[in-house]
């Protein structure tokens, strides 16, 4: 993908705007939303703004991927033991959304029951295209669907988490806006490099006992750790990417940043600032995949109606298994939430990384369910088509 600097660096900036927006008025996840929301209503009115670069999305999952590993412990491994039975509930719902709904659309629909099937699908619309398109199904109302469980996701679930969340606890950490992390944590940075300096001078040129080699030590240790655990995230995306793992390069990053975690090698945490901007650019990646044209379809009321029904009817599950999986599982209701969200894998852990919840596990279930339909739905496939 050729990039083109000038509009590349106006898609940004008109992210950046959607998220002072958002923030003037407090709404949720207003770094994600608001590129998401302003950049869409852009590419609506008519105004040409260039597509995110390829190396992109990529380079966000393996940020996900560093913000997740830095989460897992031992203690953490010793929390995910009904894990397995969560993952069998989620697994068990994706499936049978594809089997029993794909069929009820092929007769609502009069549309090829391959089709219906891929469209009810709750996998990656990348992956999901890929075979609709090896196999001539009709990619208008696949996308349709797929546009609308992916829209009902990103901007329902967070005002719904955000309610939650704020009824627990006013004193919860909400979505900032862009000078937000301005504060105490501002603060103690600037201070820190004060100290920094100044044991530097002392040692160096005050009392004549502290070599320069100790304090170079001291003080870029923490830059060595960085490059270690960049290494490692970059190591394990790639060959995640490399095998076809599904969000393979988020995956493989979690996992070999976990490795390290878990070997004793502490990776400290993961800077707000840094977390934001990558929300932001998440919301410019699902934005390129929010056409019009595909919007344009849904002036066809054979289409439309029975697409609402079954988006709301994805929806009214997803909340039932989130109390089953609670019920199984003994987890947090915002936690479960977020794991039987039907859509938005990157998106889902984000969420639950702003809202101190637990990534890992919103990441292993939905990884689960993708990991089952893209593996069920091209062996049916061998045989219905």
């Amino acid at each position: 993908m050729e990039i083109i600097v000038p509009d590349t660096v106006m898609l940004f900036i008109a992210g950046l705007a959607g998220w002072a927006l958002f923030s003037k008025f407090n709404l949720p996840v207003a770094p994600f939303l608001g590129s998401l929301f302003l950049v869409s209503l852009l590419r609506f009115l008519g105004l040409e703004l260039a597509e995110t670069p390829a190396f992109l999305f990529p380079l966000l999952q393996v940020g996900l991927g560093i913000f997740v590993g830095t989460k897992v412990n031992r203690q953490v491994l010793r929390e995910l033991r009904p894990i397995f039975t969560s993952a069998l509930t989620i697994v068990a719902w994706a499936l049978a959304i594809v089997f029993l709904l794909g069929p009820l659309l092929a007769r609502l629909t009069a549309l090829q029951q391959h089709t219906t099937i891929l469209a009810s699908s709750m996998g990656g619309l990348p992956e999901i295209t890929m075979i609709a398109l090896a196999i001539d199904a009709d990619l208008g109302f696949i996308i349709l669907m797929q546009a609308f469980r992916m829209m009902g996701t990103v901007f329902l679930f967070p005002f719904i988490l955000k309610k939650w969340v704020d009824n627990k606890s006013s004193t919860t950490t909400d979505f900032p806006g862009i000078n937000h992390t301005s504060g105490t944590s501002g603060n103690t940075g600037g201070s820190s490099i004060k100290e920094a300096v100044f044991n530097l001078y002392s040692g160096l040129f005050l009392t004549g006992k502290k070599p320069l080699q100790k304090h170079l030590i001291k003080y870029f240790r923490p830059a060595g750790k960085g490059i270690l655990v960049s290494a490692a995230a970059l190591a394990g995306g790639f060959l995640f990417q490399y095998a076809g793992i599904p969000a393979g390069a988020m995956v493989g990053a979690t996992i070999f940043v976990s490795g390290i975690s878990l070997a004793g090698i502490n990776p400290g945490t993961f800077p707000p600032t840094l977390f934001n901007l990558m929300l932001a650019a998440l919301g410019l990646t699902v934005a390129d995949n929010i056409m019009p044209e595909s919007v344009a379809e849904l002036a066809d009321p054979l289409l439309l109606g029975p697409a609402l029904f079954a988006t709301a009817l994805i929806f009214i599950t997803s909340f039932l298994v989130t109390l089953l999986i609670k019920r199984v599982s003994g987890w947090d209701l915002a936690t479960c939430f977020l794991a039987a969200a039907p859509g938005g894998f990157s998106i889902m852990v984000a969420l639950a990384g702003k809202y101190n919840l637990d990534p890992m596990r919103v990441s292993i279930l939905h990884l689960c369910r993708l990991l089952s339909l893209k593996t069920v739905i091209p062996l049916v496939f061998a045989y219905l088509v």
